[in-house]
Protein backbone atom coordinates (compact mmCIF):
# COMPACT_ATOMS: atom_id res chain seq x y z
CA UNK A 1 0.00 0.00 0.00
CA UNK A 2 1.25 3.48 -0.88
CA UNK A 3 -0.31 6.91 -0.97
CA UNK A 4 -2.07 6.89 2.41
CA UNK A 5 -1.78 10.24 4.19
CA UNK A 6 -1.66 10.66 7.96
CA UNK A 7 -0.68 13.08 10.69
CA UNK A 8 1.98 11.42 12.85
CA UNK A 9 3.88 12.37 16.02
CA UNK A 10 7.62 11.81 15.62
CA UNK A 11 8.85 10.11 18.78
CA UNK A 12 12.31 8.76 17.94
CA UNK A 13 15.22 8.78 15.52
CA UNK A 14 16.68 5.94 13.50
CA UNK A 15 20.48 5.60 13.65
CA UNK A 16 20.63 7.38 10.29
CA UNK A 17 18.88 10.42 11.77
CA UNK A 18 15.55 9.70 10.08
CA UNK A 19 12.46 10.46 12.16
CA UNK A 20 10.45 7.53 13.52
CA UNK A 21 6.71 7.49 14.29
CA UNK A 22 4.24 4.75 15.18
CA UNK A 23 0.90 4.16 13.46
CA UNK A 24 -1.58 1.63 14.91
CA UNK A 25 -2.18 0.00 11.50
CA UNK A 26 1.24 0.35 9.89
CA UNK A 27 3.60 -0.02 12.84
CA UNK A 28 6.87 1.92 12.59
CA UNK A 29 6.93 4.67 9.98
CA UNK A 30 10.24 6.25 8.92
CA UNK A 31 10.02 9.92 7.96
CA UNK A 32 13.10 11.72 6.57
CA UNK A 33 13.40 15.42 7.45
CA UNK A 34 11.37 14.96 10.64
CA UNK A 35 12.50 15.33 14.25
CA UNK A 36 11.22 14.09 17.64
CA UNK A 37 8.58 16.37 19.14
CA UNK A 38 7.14 17.34 15.76
CA UNK A 39 3.73 16.30 14.47
CA UNK A 40 3.98 15.99 10.70
CA UNK A 41 1.74 15.20 7.75
CA UNK A 42 3.11 12.26 5.79
CA UNK A 43 2.38 10.16 2.75
CA UNK A 44 3.27 6.46 2.79
CA UNK A 45 5.70 5.70 -0.04
CA UNK A 46 6.40 1.99 0.43
CA UNK A 47 7.10 -0.87 2.81
CA UNK A 48 10.60 -0.94 4.28
CA UNK A 49 10.11 -4.42 5.75
CA UNK A 50 7.32 -6.29 7.51
CA UNK A 51 5.58 -3.90 9.89
CA UNK A 52 7.79 -0.96 8.90
CA UNK A 53 7.01 1.68 6.29
CA UNK A 54 8.71 4.60 4.59
CA UNK A 55 6.95 7.92 4.29
CA UNK A 56 7.40 11.35 2.75
CA UNK A 57 6.94 14.45 4.87
CA UNK A 58 4.42 16.88 3.38
CA UNK A 59 4.76 19.99 5.58
CA UNK A 60 8.38 21.17 5.65
CA UNK A 61 9.88 23.98 7.82
CA UNK A 62 11.48 26.44 5.44
CA UNK A 63 14.80 27.56 6.93
CA UNK A 64 15.95 26.99 3.34
CA UNK A 65 14.14 26.99 0.00
CA UNK A 66 15.55 23.53 -0.69
CA UNK A 67 14.61 21.93 2.64
CA UNK A 68 13.65 18.26 2.23
CA UNK A 69 14.70 18.32 -1.42
CA UNK A 70 18.46 18.82 -1.09
CA UNK A 71 19.90 15.98 1.00
CA UNK A 72 22.15 18.18 3.11
CA UNK A 73 19.99 19.15 6.11
CA UNK A 74 18.12 16.17 7.55
CA UNK A 75 16.53 18.10 10.46
CA UNK A 76 15.21 21.37 8.97
CA UNK A 77 13.78 23.71 11.58
CA UNK A 78 14.59 21.46 14.57
CA UNK A 79 15.46 23.24 17.88
CA UNK A 80 19.23 23.37 18.12
CA UNK A 81 19.61 22.32 21.76
CA UNK A 82 17.49 19.26 21.00
CA UNK A 83 19.67 18.49 17.97
CA UNK A 84 22.77 18.37 20.19
CA UNK A 85 21.14 16.06 22.72
CA UNK A 86 19.93 13.70 20.03
CA UNK A 87 23.40 13.56 18.45
CA UNK A 88 24.71 12.45 21.83
CA UNK A 89 21.86 9.92 22.18
CA UNK A 90 22.56 8.39 18.76
CA UNK A 91 26.23 8.00 19.64
CA UNK A 92 25.46 6.35 22.99
CA UNK A 93 23.05 3.95 21.33
CA UNK A 94 25.70 2.97 18.79
CA UNK A 95 28.20 2.38 21.64
CA UNK A 96 25.76 0.62 23.98
CA UNK A 97 27.86 -2.57 23.96
CA UNK A 98 30.84 -0.57 25.31
CA UNK A 99 30.00 0.61 28.85
CA UNK A 100 33.42 2.27 29.12
CA UNK A 101 32.29 4.66 26.37
CA UNK A 102 28.70 5.23 27.52
CA UNK A 103 29.81 6.07 31.07
CA UNK A 104 32.71 8.35 30.10
CA UNK A 105 32.37 12.09 30.86
CA UNK A 106 30.84 13.88 27.87
CA UNK A 107 31.07 17.54 26.84
CA UNK A 108 28.96 18.93 23.98
CA UNK A 109 30.22 21.85 21.88
CA UNK A 110 27.50 23.48 19.79
CA UNK A 111 27.91 26.16 17.14
CA UNK A 112 25.67 29.04 18.18
CA UNK A 113 25.61 30.44 14.64
CA UNK A 114 23.50 27.44 13.50
CA UNK A 115 23.30 28.96 9.99
CA UNK A 116 26.32 30.36 8.17
CA UNK A 117 28.65 27.72 9.60
CA UNK A 118 30.34 26.16 6.55
CA UNK A 119 33.47 27.73 5.09
CA UNK A 120 33.09 25.73 1.88
CA UNK A 121 30.47 23.81 -0.07
CA UNK A 122 30.93 21.13 -2.71
CA UNK A 123 28.60 21.15 -5.70
CA UNK A 124 28.02 18.41 -8.25
CA UNK A 125 28.02 19.88 -11.75
CA UNK A 126 27.87 19.00 -15.43
CA UNK A 127 27.79 20.49 -18.88
CA UNK A 128 24.98 19.02 -20.99
CA UNK A 129 23.93 20.26 -24.40
CA UNK A 130 25.74 23.53 -23.90
CA UNK A 131 24.20 24.30 -20.51
CA UNK A 132 25.76 24.40 -17.04
CA UNK A 133 23.90 22.44 -14.36
CA UNK A 134 24.97 22.30 -10.72
CA UNK A 135 23.61 21.72 -7.24
CA UNK A 136 23.45 19.22 -4.38
CA UNK A 137 22.25 15.66 -4.61
CA UNK A 138 18.83 14.83 -3.23
CA UNK A 139 18.80 12.51 -0.23
CA UNK A 140 19.82 8.92 -1.06
CA UNK A 141 19.93 9.58 -4.81
CA UNK A 142 21.95 11.10 -7.63
CA UNK A 143 19.17 13.48 -8.61
CA UNK A 144 20.66 16.94 -8.88
CA UNK A 145 18.81 19.65 -6.96
CA UNK A 146 19.58 23.03 -8.60
CA UNK A 147 20.55 25.61 -5.98
CA UNK A 148 21.28 29.32 -6.02
CA UNK A 149 21.86 29.73 -2.28
CA UNK A 150 22.83 27.73 0.82
CA UNK A 151 22.02 29.37 4.17
CA UNK A 152 24.30 27.01 6.10
CA UNK A 153 27.32 28.46 4.25
CA UNK A 154 29.29 31.53 5.30
CA UNK A 155 28.50 34.81 3.51
CA UNK A 156 31.41 34.81 0.98
CA UNK A 157 30.43 31.31 -0.14
CA UNK A 158 26.79 32.34 -0.57
CA UNK A 159 27.79 35.42 -2.56
CA UNK A 160 29.94 33.33 -4.91
CA UNK A 161 27.12 30.80 -5.27
CA UNK A 162 24.72 33.59 -6.30
CA UNK A 163 27.15 34.72 -9.01
CA UNK A 164 27.55 31.15 -10.27
CA UNK A 165 23.77 30.73 -10.57
CA UNK A 166 23.63 33.48 -13.22
CA UNK A 167 25.60 31.23 -15.58
CA UNK A 168 22.75 28.74 -15.81
CA UNK A 169 21.34 30.89 -18.61
CA UNK A 170 24.68 31.13 -20.43
CA UNK A 171 25.26 29.15 -23.64
CA UNK A 172 28.45 27.05 -23.52
CA UNK A 173 28.32 26.05 -27.18
CA UNK A 174 31.76 24.44 -27.40
CA UNK A 175 31.62 22.47 -24.16
CA UNK A 176 31.26 18.69 -24.45
CA UNK A 177 28.96 16.80 -22.11
CA UNK A 178 30.81 15.82 -18.90
CA UNK A 179 30.45 15.89 -15.13
CA UNK A 180 32.73 17.55 -12.59
CA UNK A 181 32.75 19.08 -9.12
CA UNK A 182 32.81 22.70 -7.94
CA UNK A 183 34.02 23.63 -4.48
CA UNK A 184 33.43 27.18 -3.24
CA UNK A 185 35.38 28.49 -0.25
CA UNK A 186 35.48 31.72 1.70
CA UNK A 187 38.64 33.20 0.17
CA UNK A 188 36.40 33.39 -2.04
CA UNK A 189 37.39 30.92 -4.74
CA UNK A 190 35.98 28.28 -7.05
CA UNK A 191 37.93 25.02 -7.22
CA UNK A 192 37.07 22.68 -10.09
CA UNK A 193 37.49 18.90 -9.84
CA UNK A 194 37.37 16.62 -12.86
CA UNK A 195 38.94 13.80 -14.83
CA UNK A 196 42.46 14.56 -16.15
CA UNK A 197 41.24 14.38 -19.75
CA UNK A 198 38.89 17.30 -19.02
CA UNK A 199 41.58 19.57 -17.60
CA UNK A 200 41.66 21.85 -20.67
CA UNK A 201 37.89 22.40 -20.58
CA UNK A 202 37.98 23.02 -16.83
CA UNK A 203 40.83 25.52 -17.23
CA UNK A 204 38.81 27.43 -19.84
CA UNK A 205 35.78 27.43 -17.54
CA UNK A 206 37.95 28.56 -14.60
CA UNK A 207 39.16 31.54 -16.63
CA UNK A 208 35.57 32.47 -17.49
CA UNK A 209 34.52 32.12 -13.85
CA UNK A 210 37.31 34.39 -12.69
CA UNK A 211 36.29 37.07 -15.18
CA UNK A 212 32.60 36.70 -14.43
CA UNK A 213 32.67 36.54 -10.63
CA UNK A 214 35.46 38.93 -9.62
CA UNK A 215 36.84 39.24 -6.96
CA UNK A 216 36.43 35.45 -6.78
CA UNK A 217 39.30 33.40 -8.11
CA UNK A 218 38.97 30.08 -9.90
CA UNK A 219 41.39 27.15 -10.09
CA UNK A 220 41.55 23.60 -11.34
CA UNK A 221 42.38 21.27 -8.43
CA UNK A 222 45.69 19.41 -8.21
CA UNK A 223 47.53 21.46 -10.85
CA UNK A 224 51.25 22.04 -10.37
CA UNK A 225 50.86 25.82 -10.48
CA UNK A 226 48.04 25.94 -7.92
CA UNK A 227 48.80 28.89 -5.61
CA UNK A 228 48.99 28.94 -1.84
CA UNK A 229 46.07 30.72 -0.20
CA UNK A 230 45.63 31.79 3.42
CA UNK A 231 43.32 29.29 5.09
CA UNK A 232 43.43 30.52 8.68
CA UNK A 233 45.57 32.40 11.18
CA UNK A 234 46.20 30.76 14.54
CA UNK A 235 48.05 33.12 16.87
CA UNK A 236 51.27 34.04 15.10
CA UNK A 237 50.94 31.06 12.75
CA UNK A 238 49.52 31.38 9.23
CA UNK A 239 48.00 28.18 7.91
CA UNK A 240 47.95 28.03 4.12
CA UNK A 241 46.08 25.78 1.73
CA UNK A 242 45.97 24.94 -1.97
CA UNK A 243 43.13 24.15 -4.36
CA UNK A 244 42.38 20.45 -3.93
CA UNK A 245 43.68 20.17 -0.36
CA UNK A 246 41.07 18.94 2.12
CA UNK A 247 40.25 21.39 4.90
CA UNK A 248 37.66 21.16 7.64
CA UNK A 249 34.39 22.80 6.65
CA UNK A 250 33.71 24.55 9.98
CA UNK A 251 36.69 26.62 11.08
CA UNK A 252 35.15 27.76 14.36
CA UNK A 253 34.63 24.18 15.50
CA UNK A 254 38.09 23.21 14.27
CA UNK A 255 39.40 25.80 16.73
CA UNK A 256 37.43 24.05 19.46
CA UNK A 257 39.23 20.80 18.67
CA UNK A 258 42.58 22.61 18.73
CA UNK A 259 41.68 24.01 22.16
CA UNK A 260 40.97 20.48 23.43
CA UNK A 261 44.30 19.25 22.08
CA UNK A 262 46.10 22.34 23.38
CA UNK A 263 44.75 21.85 26.89
CA UNK A 264 46.21 18.35 27.03
CA UNK A 265 49.53 19.48 25.56
CA UNK A 266 49.80 22.28 28.12
CA UNK A 267 49.13 19.79 30.90
CA UNK A 268 51.52 17.05 29.73
CA UNK A 269 54.25 19.08 27.94
CA UNK A 270 55.12 16.22 25.55
CA UNK A 271 58.51 15.90 23.92
CA UNK A 272 57.41 14.08 20.75
CA UNK A 273 54.02 14.41 19.03
CA UNK A 274 52.91 11.99 16.31
CA UNK A 275 50.15 13.31 14.04
CA UNK A 276 48.68 10.31 12.22
CA UNK A 277 46.48 10.97 9.18
CA UNK A 278 47.77 14.51 9.53
CA UNK A 279 46.51 16.11 6.34
CA UNK A 280 47.85 19.67 6.22
CA UNK A 281 48.91 19.51 9.89
CA UNK A 282 46.20 21.83 11.22
CA UNK A 283 45.88 19.84 14.47
CA UNK A 284 49.62 19.67 15.17
CA UNK A 285 51.51 22.63 13.66
CA UNK A 286 49.83 25.22 15.94
CA UNK A 287 51.61 23.50 18.87
CA UNK A 288 55.14 23.61 17.48
CA UNK A 289 56.23 25.95 20.31
CA UNK A 290 54.74 23.67 22.98
CA UNK A 291 56.32 20.33 22.06
CA UNK A 292 59.83 19.15 21.35
CA UNK A 293 59.22 17.66 17.89
CA UNK A 294 56.28 16.99 15.58
CA UNK A 295 56.13 14.10 13.13
CA UNK A 296 53.14 13.82 10.79
CA UNK A 297 52.14 11.26 8.17
CA UNK A 298 49.36 11.01 5.61
CA UNK A 299 49.06 9.22 2.28
CA UNK A 300 47.30 12.20 0.69
CA UNK A 301 49.93 14.06 -1.39
CA UNK A 302 47.92 17.30 -1.53
CA UNK A 303 47.60 17.49 2.25
CA UNK A 304 51.26 16.71 2.90
CA UNK A 305 52.40 19.22 0.26
CA UNK A 306 50.47 21.91 2.12
CA UNK A 307 51.85 20.76 5.49
CA UNK A 308 55.41 21.05 4.16
CA UNK A 309 54.64 24.52 2.74
CA UNK A 310 53.21 25.56 6.11
CA UNK A 311 56.37 24.40 7.88
CA UNK A 312 58.59 26.34 5.48
CA UNK A 313 56.47 29.50 5.24
CA UNK A 314 56.24 29.81 9.02
CA UNK A 315 59.92 29.04 9.63
CA UNK A 316 59.15 26.03 11.81
CA UNK A 317 62.21 23.94 12.61
CA UNK A 318 60.84 21.07 14.69
CA UNK A 319 58.11 19.59 12.44
CA UNK A 320 58.46 16.90 9.77
CA UNK A 321 55.67 15.58 7.52
CA UNK A 322 55.94 12.65 5.14
CA UNK A 323 53.61 11.39 2.43
CA UNK A 324 53.17 7.75 3.37
CA UNK A 325 50.67 5.37 4.87
CA UNK A 326 50.62 6.02 8.61
CA UNK A 327 50.70 2.30 9.38
CA UNK A 328 53.75 1.76 7.18
CA UNK A 329 55.58 4.59 8.96
CA UNK A 330 54.82 3.12 12.38
CA UNK A 331 55.93 -0.36 11.30
CA UNK A 332 59.37 0.96 10.30
CA UNK A 333 59.78 4.47 11.75
CA UNK A 334 63.54 4.75 11.31
CA UNK A 335 63.14 4.32 7.54
CA UNK A 336 61.19 7.57 7.54
CA UNK A 337 63.44 9.41 9.98
CA UNK A 338 60.97 9.05 12.85
CA UNK A 339 61.82 8.09 16.41
CA UNK A 340 60.44 4.72 17.56
CA UNK A 341 58.07 6.19 20.16
CA UNK A 342 56.05 9.30 21.01
CA UNK A 343 54.59 10.50 24.27
CA UNK A 344 51.61 12.22 22.59
CA UNK A 345 49.62 10.93 19.58
CA UNK A 346 46.86 12.62 17.58
CA UNK A 347 44.89 10.26 15.32
CA UNK A 348 42.45 11.81 12.84
CA UNK A 349 41.53 9.11 10.31
CA UNK A 350 39.08 9.43 7.45
CA UNK A 351 35.53 8.20 7.96
CA UNK A 352 36.50 4.52 7.72
CA UNK A 353 38.68 4.76 10.83
CA UNK A 354 42.14 3.49 11.79
CA UNK A 355 43.90 0.86 9.71
CA UNK A 356 44.86 -2.44 11.31
CA UNK A 357 48.55 -1.57 10.93
CA UNK A 358 48.15 1.69 12.88
CA UNK A 359 46.19 -0.09 15.56
CA UNK A 360 48.79 -2.84 15.87
CA UNK A 361 51.59 -0.30 16.26
CA UNK A 362 50.02 1.83 18.99
CA UNK A 363 51.20 -0.25 21.98
CA UNK A 364 54.79 0.05 20.74
CA UNK A 365 54.64 3.84 20.86
CA UNK A 366 54.32 3.84 24.67
CA UNK A 367 52.59 7.22 24.50
CA UNK A 368 51.14 8.95 27.55
CA UNK A 369 48.10 10.28 25.70
CA UNK A 370 46.17 9.44 22.54
CA UNK A 371 43.63 11.87 21.12
CA UNK A 372 41.38 10.17 18.58
CA UNK A 373 39.20 12.29 16.28
CA UNK A 374 36.37 10.73 14.30
CA UNK A 375 33.64 12.17 12.09
CA UNK A 376 31.78 8.87 11.69
CA UNK A 377 29.93 7.18 14.53
CA UNK A 378 30.21 3.57 13.34
CA UNK A 379 33.96 3.78 12.69
CA UNK A 380 34.49 5.51 16.05
CA UNK A 381 32.71 2.67 17.86
CA UNK A 382 34.85 0.11 16.03
CA UNK A 383 38.07 2.03 16.77
CA UNK A 384 37.03 2.47 20.42
CA UNK A 385 36.39 -1.25 20.78
CA UNK A 386 39.87 -1.95 19.42
CA UNK A 387 41.52 0.62 21.68
CA UNK A 388 39.79 -0.87 24.71
CA UNK A 389 40.96 -4.32 23.65
CA UNK A 390 44.54 -2.99 23.69
CA UNK A 391 44.12 -1.87 27.29
CA UNK A 392 43.61 1.82 26.57
CA UNK A 393 41.46 3.71 29.09
CA UNK A 394 39.07 6.38 27.88
CA UNK A 395 39.25 9.59 29.90
CA UNK A 396 36.64 11.81 28.24
CA UNK A 397 34.49 12.38 25.16
CA UNK A 398 34.21 15.80 23.52
CA UNK A 399 31.41 15.99 20.95
CA UNK A 400 31.99 18.90 18.57
CA UNK A 401 29.14 19.81 16.24
CA UNK A 402 30.42 20.74 12.79
CA UNK A 403 27.09 20.26 10.99
CA UNK A 404 23.88 21.69 12.50
CA UNK A 405 20.65 20.21 11.05
CA UNK A 406 22.35 16.83 10.50
CA UNK A 407 23.09 13.83 12.77
CA UNK A 408 26.83 14.28 12.10
CA UNK A 409 29.40 15.49 14.62
CA UNK A 410 33.10 15.13 15.35
CA UNK A 411 33.91 12.79 18.24
CA UNK A 412 37.11 13.74 20.07
CA UNK A 413 38.06 11.03 22.56
CA UNK A 414 40.93 11.24 25.06
CA UNK A 415 42.71 8.00 25.92
CA UNK A 416 45.27 7.06 28.53
CA UNK A 417 47.56 4.19 27.62
CA UNK A 418 48.55 1.28 29.90
CA UNK A 419 51.93 2.96 30.39
CA UNK A 420 50.34 6.14 31.75
CA UNK A 421 47.64 4.82 34.09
Amino acid sequence: MTGGQFSLAISDLHASGTGVAHHPDFGHVYVPFAFPGETVDVEITGEARAGQWNARRLNIPQHCAHAADCGGCLWPGAPYDAQLEWKKTLLMRAARALPEITTAPVTLYGDDRILGTRSRVHLHANFFRGKLNFGFYARASRRLVPVADCPVAETPVRTALHSLAVLRDHAFENMPNFGFGIEIDTTPAFVLYGMPERRAELAAFAEMLQNHAAPCRAFVAFTADAPLTVHERVGNLTLYSKPGCFQQVNRRQSRVIREIIGTEIARLRPRILFDLYSGAGNYSLPFHRDVGQIFGADDNPAGIAVAVENVQCNGILNATYCCADAGAVLENPTAYGWPPAADFVVIDPARWGMSNSVLAALPRLRSRKIIHISNHTASFVRDARDLLRLGMKIEALHLVDFFPFTPLLDIVSLWNTPDSV
